[in-house]
Order: C-alpha cells, then sequence, then structure tokens
C-alpha cells in the first residue's frame, strides 16, 4: 500500500560533518505530513530526505508500506518523477562511457601481451616468371662473360 502527501518540516537533527551517515552535513527532520486521505499525523523522516531548508514549504512525500512482515515501512521524499525523463538518457550515455573504457582496456591488455610492434619489411616483388634460381643464373652468366 502506498500514500502521498504533503509534509512541513517543524525541526531537524544535523548530523556530521563525519559521522555514521558519511561525511558532510546530514539532517533528521521532523515534519507535520497531511495524507491524501486527508489525515494529518507527525512523522520522523530518515537521514536525507528533508533539511531545514525546506522549513514551512509544502513538499510531497510518500510513504510505502511492504504486504509483508515485518517492518517495511518507508517514509520519504517524493521528488522522483524529477529524475524519470532523464532515466533513458543516462543509461545511454553511462552505457557508451562503459563500452568505450571496455574498448580501451581490452586494447590495452592486447598490446601488452603482444609484445613490442616489429616493423615488417616487405620483400622485393618478382615479376611472374623470374625465381631466385632463375636470377642467380643469369648473374653467372653475366660474371662469365
Amino acid at each position: 500500500m502506498e500514500r502521498v502527501g504533503t509534509a512541513s518540516v517543524v525541526s531537524c537533527v544535523e548530523h556530521g560533518p563525519i559521522g555514521l551517515h558519511g561525511l558532510g552535513t546530514a539532517y533528521t527532520c521532523t515534519a507535520d505530513v497531511r495524507w491524501d486521505d486527508g489525515r494529518t499525523e507527525r512523522r520522523t523522516f530518515p537521514v536525507g530526505q528533508l533539511t531545514p531548508a525546506v522549513h514551512g514549504m509544502a513538499v510531497p512525500v510518500y510513504e510505502d508500506v511492504a504486504d509483508t512482515r515485518g517492518d517495511g515501512t518507508e517514509l520519504g521524499r517524493n521528488d522522483t518523477a524529477a529524475w524519470s525523463q532523464a532515466r533513458v538518457p543516462l543509461l545511454l550515455v553511462g552505457g557508451v562511457v562503459v563500452l568505450v573504457l571496455c574498448m580501451g582496456a581490452l586494447r590495452s591488455t592486447y598490446r601488452l601481451f603482444r609484445g613490442p610492434e616489429r616493423k615488417e619489411t616487405k620483400r622485393e616483388r618478382r615479376p611472374i616468371g623470374r625465381t631466385r634460381s632463375a636470377e642467380q643464373r643469369k648473374a653467372a652468366q653475366v660474371l662469365a662473360t
């Protein structure tokens, strides 16, 4: 079951700059939430969902309650629509970047195991019918005369 609503931040607790939530400042905020069914309640949001910067503003939020046993309730800011249109282009760009990096790694690995480059000289092409032994006989005849 999922429900949506709007939250208005009442208070926040600051965490950081170094702590269990990583590097930098993070906030755990308590907000008054008005759900779409009209009910109002005060809820504490997980770290990083709300900040003091939105104090007093109506922020779209959601609550997703798991259908299974246990505490599967997820509460968060409902700003997923901002990234939904960018998902496909970002995946394409990311895929191209990964492909180029893999091709570069394969080329480098090939060059590493191939060894140093050798410059091969092309043998002189002889006209058809002129073999090496024929050229040697001709040179011997020229020397004999």
